[in-house]
């Protein structure tokens, strides 16, 4: 079963001190970056306990070819440690609100681009903030999506404007995959996407409060 997690951080210092940590003349020290990660779960051991969710495992802090492939995974590390847990489109009401969001978002018009926004995030390229970040985030990478707050304050308004389809949704060419994941949980319709939208306004709403950004992935 793939289960949603969402966690808020705040980004602009943390990317700023990054990228004067990691930037070296024109190029990026991406040692550094994993001498990063090994001091964080040094220095910081709950950290692991965030890192459960990412199934995460010593082999992530070594450089077997030297070819910093594994840039991505130091990152996470070193992210983890200014992580907080927010209400995530699987932790809340119902476990699987992200799945509601992906195919109920599309049925009531939104594009692509912003229902995989809200379930997944933006690239971490979305986070730029100066060059010098840009240039960071773009070599060494990550899995998962982010969302800034001006992303979240858009995200959160869009989904106000739609509270009327989830509340009282049209039924008569309502997506059969979602009738049959609602009768597979117990749920009735009107109860399934009523948690779902509390369960993204939710998550919105909670960096939003604490003006950071939201880290977001599915696994």
């Amino acid at each position: 079963m793939l289960y949603h997690f969402a966690y808020a951080f705040e980004y602009k210092n943390f990317y700023t001190s990054l990228a004067n940590e990691l930037i070296n003349g024109d190029e990026i020290n991406l040692e550094a970056l994993r001498q990063m990660a090994k001091m964080t779960l040094k220095q910081s051991p709950e950290v692991r306990n965030i890192l459960v969710n990412f199934r995460y495992d010593d082999e992530w802090l070594e450089n077997p070819d030297n070819d910093f492939s594994q840039a991505y995974l130091w990152h996470i590390v070193v992210v983890a440690s200014r992580f907080v847990e927010a209400p995530s489109l699987s932790n809340n009401r119902f476990h699987g609100s992200h799945y509601v969001m992906e195919h109920f978002l599309r049925f009531v018009g939104w594009d692509t681009v912003a229902y995989r926004s809200l379930v997944f995030g933006k690239p971490i390229t979305s986070l730029t903030t100066s060059q010098s970040i840009e240039t960071v985030l773009a070599q060494i990478g990550t899995y998962g999506g982010f969302l800034k707050l001006e992303d979240i304050i858009e995200l959160k308004a869009k989904l106000e404007e739609n509270t009327q389809q989830f509340m009282k949704p049209r039924l008569e060419d309502f997506p059969r995959i979602l009738t049959e994941y609602a009768q597979h949980n117990s749920l009735s319709i009107f109860e399934m996407l009523s948690r779902a939208y509390k369960d993204a306004i939710d998550m919105l709403t909670f960096a939003e409060q604490r003006q950071e950004a939201l880290y977001l992935f599915r696994d």
